[in-house]
C-alpha cells in the first residue's frame, strides 16, 4: 500500500482523510480505516530509502500543490503508470528537468 500511495511514512502516521483516497479498497484499507476511526495505530518495519542524495517522494512533493482529490488521484495513477515513486525516476539524469516520457 505504501507503494501505491507513493509516501515516505507509515501507515501510523497517516491519517486516512489524507491519502486514503489513492489506496485501492482492500483488506488493508479496511483496517486503515477502522484503526483510524479508533484512534489505534499499527507499526511497520516497511520503509524505502531515497536512491539519490536530495531525491524525494513524488507525492510529498506535490500534495502542497493539488487542493483537487480528482487532480490528485489523476496524478498518482499517472505516477503509477510510470512505475515511478521518486522525483529521481522521473527526471533527466542531472535532475533539470522531466524526461519526455513522464
Amino acid at each position: 500500500m505504501l507503494l501505491e500511495i507513493g509516501v515516505s511514512k507509515s501507515l501510523a502516521q497517516l491519517s486516512i482523510g489524507e491519502l486514503g483516497i489513492l489506496a485501492t479498497d482492500s483488506l488493508l484499507k479496511s483496517t486503515w480505516e477502522f484503526l483510524d476511526r479508533h484512534h489505534f495505530q499499527f507499526h511497520t518495519r516497511a520503509f524505502f530509502t531515497l536512491p539519490r542524495q536530495g531525491d524525494c517522494y513524488i507525492m510529498e512533493a506535490i500534495l502542497p500543490y493539488v487542493h483537487n482529490d480528482e487532480h490528485f488521484i489523476f496524478f498518482s495513477k499517472c505516477r503509477l503508470y510510470l512505475r515511478a515513486i521518486y522525483l529521481s525516476d522521473i527526471v533527466t539524469g542531472d535532475g533539470t528537468a522531466i524526461e519526455e516520457i513522464a
